[in-house]
């Protein structure tokens, strides 16, 4: 059903499509290179990627490494925000060409986190 959606979504965009609904931590960018790997194999793969994303956020070393994957293989990299992008996924969705967004759509804010001494996120200006 979702590459149904995502073949759809592809038709529309005249692109390439995939569906990240994730948090943007390891494992989650190896399983994105090798989406994207998978779909470059493909016949008639397109020259520009449309990324549908919602996510609470994650690590900034993990969105590096996935727009590092998305700008080796697609010349353009649209993001569409159906609901929220939040921290670092924010940083994802402002790396692209075209942002789509609605009325509803929600991107930030973007908050370090740190782990403290008892191995929870914290804001990182909440450190003592």
């Amino acid at each position: 059903m979702l590459r149904q959606a995502n073949q759809t979504v592809a038709k529309l965009f005249d692109s390439d499509c995939i569906f990240l609904k994730a948090t943007l931590r390891q494992p989650n960018d190896d399983a994105v290179k090798d989406e994207i790997e998978e779909l470059k194999n493909v016949k008639g793969s397109k020259k520009k990627l449309t990324v549908l994303v919602e996510t609470n956020g994650g690590y900034i070393e993990t969105v590096e490494r996935i727009v590092s994957v998305f700008r080796k293989h697609y010349d353009v990299v649209e993001y569409v925000v159906p609901n929220y992008a939040y921290s670092a996924g924010t940083i994802l969705v402002l790396s692209g060409d075209e942002i789509y967004m609605d009325y509803y759509s929600v991107l930030g804010p973007i908050d370090p986190q740190m782990e403290d001494d008892d191995g929870k996120l914290v804001p990182g200006m909440g450190l003592k």
